[in-house]
């Protein structure tokens, strides 16, 4: 178990309930507060070291007691249950003076993570390597002011406690493991798709096209979530998404090799939120906003024919201004003669269309009287 789980299970033990009072009887003891002593009991049985005393306990004839009281008159069981209930005390509170003395506080933005077991050296270099180049090509920048700093390694249990200084950089850290989570997923669906393909036999350039489908798909799908980091937590510098593809690839890498990161056991909900659940890896979807489809164009109406305009027009006031407005003809300006004679006669035309009131359109016609 982590020393951490630990020391939480120890401080949140009534230790002063584990004190079992005991009464001397003339053969063997009279116990009292037994049921807050059992409580106390049942709160320390996921520690493994106080197994042995626990199940003593619970097979004695205290574990089946419903009173608030025993009395042994077994001198042997009597005294089997005094020490039992001491040793399980004074080796609570000596365990807990020392985890007490053996852990940091726990800093409020400190990412818990765990490692799978090593096989060797190489391979725990390999796993430290990549979790470094993923923390410090994240959350350490201008933008977060975060940091990358171990402040306690569990090698019971092959957990490591890094403070990323900010909850800016907290946060960010959450949603990374967020979309490497989503991104690890689909490799899983191209591996597996891969397999399907290889079993129907295909031509070896289909099963090419395919694999270069797969990884294409995988690309595009690292960048849509490099851009979602952006926009969320570094304010929509776009000169830093490049910068976030390599840390969400090596994440992704991470978690297939068993990496799991998680935040602080007494982190807000909120940021609990952010990181993901790695009991439901093919469960996790995008966080990234889908693309909004440009709005269809509205059919446009179809046209409707023109009302004809009604003119309220008298006819005198038409002959009146036509009158006015006709051109007096010169006296010095003769007809030639010469022309008229060689040229055919010319139709009759009809009289000058006089201009209408301004309340009148050049599209409506009006019948005179001449």
């Amino acid at each position: 178990m982590r020393l951490r789980n630990l020391l939480s299970i120890l401080e949140n033990a009534d230790l002063n309930g584990l004190q079992l009072k005991a009464k001397q009887l003339d053969t063997g003891y009279s116990f009292s507060d037994v049921q807050t002593f059992k409580k106390a009991m049942e709160s320390l049985s996921a520690v493994p070291v106080f197994e042995a005393p626990i199940s003593a306990l619970r097979d004695s004839a205290m574990g089946a007691e419903e009173k608030d009281y025993l009395d042994q008159r077994n001198q042997a069981q009597a005294e089997d249950i005094k020490e039992s209930a001491a040793a399980l005390f004074h080796g609570a509170r000596a365990l807990l003076m020392t985890l007490r003395q053996l852990m940091p506080a726990d800093a409020a933005n400190v990412l818990n993570i765990q490692i799978p077991e090593p096989v060797n050296i190489k391979k725990l270099m390999y796993v430290c390597s990549k979790l470094e180049k993923t923390l410090q090509g994240s959350v350490v920048g201008d933008y977060t002011k975060g940091k990358s700093a171990i402040c306690h390694i569990d090698p019971a249990a092959n957990w490591i406690e890094i403070d990323v200084g900010t909850e800016a950089a907290l946060c960010l850290a959450g949603d990374l493991a967020w979309s490497a989570a989503v991104v690890y997923g689909k490799y899983q669906e191209a591996k597996i798709f891969e397999e399907h393909v290889r079993a129907l036999k295909l031509r070896p350039e289909s099963l090419e096209d395919i694999k270069k489908g797969q990884n294409e798909a995988i690309v595009r799908l690292i960048h849509m979530e490099s851009h979602n980091l952006v926009e969320r937590h570094l304010n929509g510098n776009g000169g830093q998404m490049e910068k976030l593809k390599i840390p969400i690839k090596l994440m992704a890498d991470l978690i297939k090799d068993g990496v799991r990161i998680y935040p602080p056991e007494d982190a807000p909900d909120n940021v609990k939120a952010l990181f993901p659940d790695y009991d439901k890896l093919g469960e996790i979807e995008s966080r990234a906003p889908a693309k909004k489809k440009a709005p269809e164009p509205e059919p446009e109406p179809d046209p409707q024919p023109e009302e004809p305009v009604e003119l309220d027009v008298q006819p005198e006031a038409i002959e009146e201004q036509a009158a006015e407005e006709a051109p007096e003809e010169k006296a010095d300006e003769a007809p030639e003669a010469d022309k008229s004679k060689t040229e055919k006669p010319k139709p009759v035309t009809e009289p000058k269309v006089p201009v209408l009131p301004k309340q009148a359109s050049f599209n409506d016609t009006v019948d005179l009287e001449v």
